[in-house]
């Protein structure tokens, strides 16, 4: 069995390898987890530029750069006029536009295999994610269907987006009384392993340099993405998956007041949340700067007023959660971005006490050459109240994660992951990775099962685009 999966696990690889060569050619159950153990995760676009890539980490990514600002690292030269910055390629497209519709189709596959050194019999890796399992996961098949705004100063024009994700992430990007229940059991998905997922569906109004997203659509708050293309690691950082929401449905305004600066506005039911048992109003504002010289941006989100579950499934409390990032170009070759998360509940328990987590995330990376990128992040998650850490696909439940969710477990979390980026074409990505997390606090151990306070692994996927 195990040569089986070995051999299956070349032949997908195998295969994603000629197509991304052939891409060159231009030619050519009933289980359900309780409302208050809903983790909630996300970003919407990853921000890591480097010469000749366009603006993102793998060339034509279907990002929104509208929530994110860009720093390419290219700086100008003194006493000359600032070049135009080479676009990057484009991948070839299967479908891409439609007629003169305006509508573009795209795509991409993510799959990937993860290596744990202590072999747990169960096969889940602890808090990791979302490589979660010791195996071969098929992780996203994702489609996107868009009309893109197209404004100028005097006109309107009206767009919008439809995401679809099928596959391991799905458990990452669900929403209460979406592809739930609005108490969180299955609607549609009732599989633990694959599932289909919505994450956007939203209507775009557009007028000059303001635009209007009405609908469910990814948060602004965070620095990694749910979109496999978005970000440089496979594996994601502790805030993206344990505190920061995924989505929002509600309404988000952007006004683009200079080239250099954006402001966000909107009102949203909560995190991850589209109809639940309990609705509330919650603002979601925040900013995007970035100079002229494009030497560093900065960009801060935070969300208010929105009720949300505690450890009693009948009380609701206000969430408040902001999130910071600040991206600084050394140079051509060297950039970092430095992140830190905070976030608070009132009345979490029934003794009333507050509930607070934070995390710091630190990135370097390096750029080689035009196909070849490294990466280093360290990543830290405190959880002192122990309302956040545990086993995130059916955590403590049969068949799921035996590490419950929440796990009880009131301390930090730490991780160093190490990873390359190899981009031989627009269309194909491979993306190995070395991470060491281990742990300090109470309660048992996360990783092995719950006998090891401490993981190391070692993974790969590949992400092609179509």
């Amino acid at each position: 069995m195990r040569l089986f999966k070995l051999l299956l696990t070349c032949g997908v690889f195998g295969s994603m390898l000629a197509a991304a060569t052939f891409a060159q050619n231009p030619a050519a159950a009933d289980l359900h987890q309780p409302a208050s153990a809903r983790n909630v995760a996300y970003s919407d676009d990853y921000m890591y530029f480097a010469p000749n890539d366009g603006g993102s980490p793998a060339a034509g990514a279907t990002a929104e750069p509208e929530n994110k600002t860009e720093a390419a690292p290219e700086e100008e030269k003194k006493d000359e006029p600032a070049a135009e910055e080479e676009k990057a390629p484009e991948p070839h497209r299967l479908i891409g536009k439609l007629g003169c519709t305006k509508i573009n189709i795209t795509g991409w596959l993510d799959m990937g295999m993860t290596g744990n050194t202590d072999n747990p019999f169960s096969r889940y890796n602890g808090t990791l994610a979302p490589n979660d399992r010791n195996e071969f996961q098929f992780n996203q098949l994702y489609m996107v269907m868009e009309r893109p705004l197209k404004t100028d100063d005097c006109n309107w024009d009206i767009g919008g987006r439809v995401d679809l994700l099928y596959g391991t992430d799905y458990i990452y990007c669900e929403s209460l009384g979406f592809e739930t229940n609005p108490d969180g059991s299955p609607k549609w998905n009732a599989g633990i392993d694959y599932g289909l997922a919505m994450p956007q569906a939203y209507v775009d109004i557009g007028y000059g340099k303001m635009d209007l997203k009405v609908g469910r659509f990814y948060t602004i708050i965070g620095y990694e993405s749910m979109m496999a293309i978005s970000n440089f690691f496979y594996s994601m950082n502790y805030a993206l998956r344990y505190a920061e929401p995924t989505t929002h449905t509600g309404g988000l305004l952007t006004y683009k007041h200079s080239d250099e600066l954006s402001l966000f506005i909107g009102g949203v039911n909560g995190q991850d949340e589209t109809d639940g048992v309990v609705d509330s109003f919650g603002t979601l504002t925040g900013f995007a700067y970035t100079p002229k010289d494009k030497k560093y941006a900065l960009n801060f989100a935070i969300m208010t007023g929105c009720l949300d579950p505690t450890n009693d499934l009948t009380v609701y409390a206000p969430r408040t959660y902001f999130s910071t990032y600040l991206t600084y170009n050394f140079n051509k070759k060297w950039q970092s971005v430095t992140q830190w998360d905070a976030g608070w509940q009132q009345n979490y328990d029934l003794q009333g006490e507050v509930a607070d987590f934070w995390s710091f995330t630190q990135y370097l990376f390096y750029t080689i050459n035009d196909c070849w990128k490294a990466g280093l992040r360290y990543d830290m998650f405190v959880d002192d109240q122990a309302t956040k850490l545990g086993g995130l696909r059916f955590g403590g439940l049969p068949g799921g994660n035996p590490l419950p969710l929440p796990s009880g477990n009131a301390g930090t979390v730490q991780a160093i992951t190490a990873g390359l980026n190899w981009t031989p074409n627009p269309n194909f990505r491979l993306r190995p990775e070395l991470r060491w997390d281990w742990y300090g606090g109470s309660g048992l151990p996360l990783f092995d099962d719950r006998t090891q306070n401490r993981q190391f692994t070692a993974a790969v996927d590949g992400i092609i685009q179509f």
